[in-house]
């Protein structure tokens, strides 16, 4: 809650600036916006995510990472809300905009097409999530290190792919890896641990 009282006075002091801050005021609201998603305030985060999207539209910025961000959160509320047609819509979105940018949106194309092939996997769709991880594990081997906590997550879902198709075995390869980087960055909760169980 911290955070986003912070970043909620930052956003008050750049709304009084004239003329408006077009470097800040984007970061401030995709910050913003992540706050309020994790203090599972979604409708504050759609609000402050619709507001960035204008921003970009009415003063004809180039497409950033912070605008492919502002996608990627955009489809995250979306799918926590169970609209999966909805946060793909973004995540897509969000990729064309990764397209445009180059390199400098690698992080956030990491996370969108990560996010890609959970839907995928939620659906049902093995094969499209496989291609989408891929794609995720491919683009987090052009910025990241390999012991990298965001490696770990990939061969995670991997590992839920594996079960939900039955291959028990090839799930399990997996697991002394995931133990690995759990212990190496002190994790004890989440997703990721609660794979590696």
């Amino acid at each position: 809650p911290t955070a986003r009282t912070l970043l909620a006075a930052a956003l008050a002091d750049l709304d009084a600036a004239r003329p408006p801050n077009l470097r800040a005021l984007p970061k401030v609201l995709v910050n913003l916006a992540t706050a309020e998603l994790g203090c599972d305030a979604p409708e504050a985060a759609e609000a402050t995510l619709a507001r960035c999207a204008e921003l970009y539209r009415r003063h004809k910025l180039p497409p950033d990472p912070i605008r492919a961000e502002a996608d990627y959160l955009s489809g995250v509320g979306a799918a926590r809300r169970g609209d999966f047609a909805g946060a793909m819509g973004h995540f897509r979105a969000g990729l064309s905009l990764c397209d445009a940018v180059g390199s400098d949106a690698d992080p956030v194309r990491f996370n969108l097409w990560l996010n890609v092939a959970l839907i995928h996997k939620e659906q049902g769709d093995a094969a499209a999530a496989a291609e989408a991880l891929a794609r995720a594990a491919a683009v987090l081997a052009r910025f990241a290190a390999r012991d990298d906590l965001s490696a770990a997550l990939v061969g995670a879902v991997r590992a839920d792919l594996h079960i939900s198709q039955g291959q028990v075995a090839p799930a399990m390869a997996l697991v002394p890896g995931l133990e690995a980087a759990c212990a190496a960055h002190g994790q004890r909760a989440g997703y990721l641990w609660a794979t590696a169980r």
